[in-house]
Order: C-alpha cells, then structure tokens, then sequence
C-alpha cells in the first residue's frame, strides 16, 4: 500500500514540475503510446501464473490505469468531449434518432446523456429511482430528456421497463442503446432471481435487456453498447461462471472482474448471431471508460482511504473525461463499415484484444450459458433479431 502511493506521488511530483508543457490532443480512434502501452501491461497481468488471486490482478490493473491516466492524459492536452461534439455534428445529423441510456442519472451516464442531448439525440434514462431521475431531469435541463424506473437487479422490472418502451416507441425507432449502469465491490447480495447482483446488473440484465429490445432497435445503423472494464483481463485462466450464484465476504472484485468478462464475450457472441442475418446492420460494442472518479469505487478500501481519497480526486479521469469513448462509439459513421469492428471491446477510442473472444467455440458456450440464465431459448433469441 506504501509503496503505491509512493508511486502515485512521484508521478503527480513529475506532473506538476511538467505542468507547463502543451503537447497536442491525442488523436480520436487511432492506437496511441498510452493505449499500447495499457494493452502491453494489461496483457502481461492477464498471462500471470493462476495463483495470483483475480482481486490481486485487479488492484495491479487498477494502478496500470491511474498511472497510464497521469502520464498521458494529464501530462498531455487530452481530447474532451466538446471536441467529440464539434468534429461529428459537423458531419452528421443526429437530430432525430433515439437512444435509451441505462445508468443516466449520475457519473460517466449522465455526462453520456449530456453529449448525446448537445448533439441532437433524445434520451431516455433508464434510472433505478426516481428521485435520481429528477435530479439529472433538472441537471441536464433538457426537453429532449425523459425517464423511466428500471432496476438491474431484477429480470421482472428489466421486463416491465421494456413493455413501457413498446408502447412510447414504433419498432425500429431506437437508435442507440448504452448499457450504461452497472456496480463493483458492492456488499453481497442475492437477488430475487437467484443470481449476484453485480453479475446481474453488470452483465445478464443487460444481456437481457438487449435481446428483448432488438426488434425496435433501428436495423440499418442500430448501435448497441455495453459498459466493460479492463479489469475483464484479471480473471485466471479462465471465466468462472460458477460465481454467478455464489456469495462472498469481502472479496467483491473476483465476481465483479469475472461479470465484466462476462459481458465482453456477450458482446462479441451477440454480434456473432446478428450477422446470420441478412439486411440486419445493427452494431455491438463494449468499452472501458478508463479509471474515472465515480461512486462506483465507493466499495473498494484502496480508493476510500483519507490521504489517497485526494490523490485519485486528482488523478483519476472525470466522469466527463470517463464519456469519450462511448459517445465516440455512439457518433462514428465508419465503424458500420470496416468488417471486425463491431462486437469487440474498446479503449481510449481504440479497438483491443480480448484473447477469451477469439475463441469462438467458448464464445458460443458462454452465450448459450447466458441465454439459460435469462430463462431464454436459442429459438427466442432469433426471434427477437428476425422481429
């Protein structure tokens, strides 16, 4: 613990002394020093020897993204959303599509919805209550903002949420649907479906919701995102899914990293399945938003302590910072054409390597895993992508 805030200190020391160098914003969608350096790191912490516990990897990935944070992004004149906005709607109207934003109503969501409301998009929240709701309402202080109550951890609400959507919204009338919301470290709790409830909200509630929502997805430029985290390259060696019903005591990051793996090799397996079908253009993606300064860390001892709480105030990306990367997946025309892009994960606006995803046999197995868990059929899945 000394010695890792030694290093964060040494690196702020480097920051303030460098302060006054202006370099130029690192460029939108193109593999950068950081990001190569991120995938190098992340890739080693992935490939170490399996008795290293998965909530040790997790703290090292952790420490790998706040440092990467320091060195480029504060170090260098990063890009910020303002500049996200200027480059696209210059380029394209995004007046009159739709999206539904889970997790909307604080954090890195609400500054998604900030975004996509400067950009022309009208939002609806899908938000757990509502006075959250009515808060990020009268933040974000527009009238092309609604909301709805949905709460992750339960398929029955997921369920009721989606048949309210049904009778606001014509098939095909959704644009772009950010699974947004999601938990870590939380105290354990079992949900009244029988599942952890950071694998619920983090991965089968989206998962479900997604299926249930395609056939009013838009089917020539629908997009469909997922939040990730790097920490999906922590579990070792492989995907439990055993943990999707267990409980624990105080190590909540082994199930949280494992969910987020979870929901990667989801997105890739869901992408599969839409591209059997023909005049069937809807994109899938997930993304980590980076190390943001979010309540999501409230849980996790390491970020909570008095002298550290400050540092990673600091260090850590903003929630606005946090909202590049799914807004730039939201905005760009030329993902829906390059063959590979759609159902894998990206970074920092890059597209990176998840070796669990290239295997397609277990990609498939975990997919049907999933449906399982959501009491779906293979058969109803492709109902949902034909509808």
């Amino acid at each position: 613990m000394i010695m890792i805030a030694t290093i964060i200190l040494g690196f702020i020391i480097i920051l303030l002394t460098w302060r006054w160098l202006q370099f130029e914003p690192l460029p939108l969608g193109k593999s950068t020093t950081e990001s190569q350096w991120s995938t190098k790191i992340n890739g080693i912490i992935h490939d170490l020897p399996s008795f290293i516990p998965t909530w040790l990897r997790v703290y090292a990935i952790g420490v790998v993204d706040t440092l990467s944070t320091v060195l480029w992004r504060r170090l260098v004149k990063a890009n910020d959303i303002g500049q996200l906005l200027y480059t696209f709607k210059e380029k394209h109207e995004q007046s009159n599509r739709l999206c539904i934003l889970t997790g909307g109503d604080s954090g890195i969501g609400l500054e998604i919805a900030k975004g996509l409301l400067e950009a022309g998009v009208k939002v609806i929240i899908a938000s757990r209550s509502v006075e959250f709701a009515q808060k990020a309402k009268i933040q974000l202080g527009s009238d092309n903002m609604n909301f709805l109550i949905m709460d992750l951890t339960s398929f029955k609400s997921v369920y009721q949420f989606v048949d309210q959507i049904k009778k606001m919204i014509p098939k095909g009338g959704i644009d772009i649907l950010i699974n947004n919301a999601g938990i870590m470290n939380t105290p354990c709790h079992i949900t009244s479906d029988n599942f952890e409830s950071q694998f619920q909200t983090n991965c089968l509630s989206p998962f479900y919701l997604s299926l249930l929502l395609l056939p009013w997805m838009n089917k020539k430029d629908g997009r469909v995102l997922f939040a990730a985290s790097s920490t999906l390259y922590a579990p070792s060696p492989q995907l439990d899914l055993s943990l999707v019903h267990k409980s624990y005591n105080w190590d909540g990051l082994t199930h949280y990293a494992h969910s987020k793996l979870f929901i990667t090799m989801l997105t890739q397996y869901l992408h599969n399945q839409l591209r059997q079908t023909k005049n069937n253009n809807i994109q899938v993606y997930c993304y980590h938003p980076g190390a943001v300064r979010t309540k999501l860390f409230s849980h996790t001892t390491l970020f909570t302590l008095p002298i550290l709480s400050y540092i990673f105030d600091f260090i850590m990306l903003t929630p606005t910072e946090g909202a590049i990367t799914p807004l730039y997946l939201c905005f760009t025309s030329f993902l829906k054409e390059e063959k590979g892009i759609s159902g894998r994960y990206w970074s920092s606006t890059v597209q990176q390597p998840v070796p669990e995803c290239d295997d397609l046999k277990n990609v498939e197995k975990v997919g049907k895993v999933a449906l399982d868990f959501c009491d779906l059929t293979l058969s109803q899945m492709e109902t949902f992508i034909h509808e």
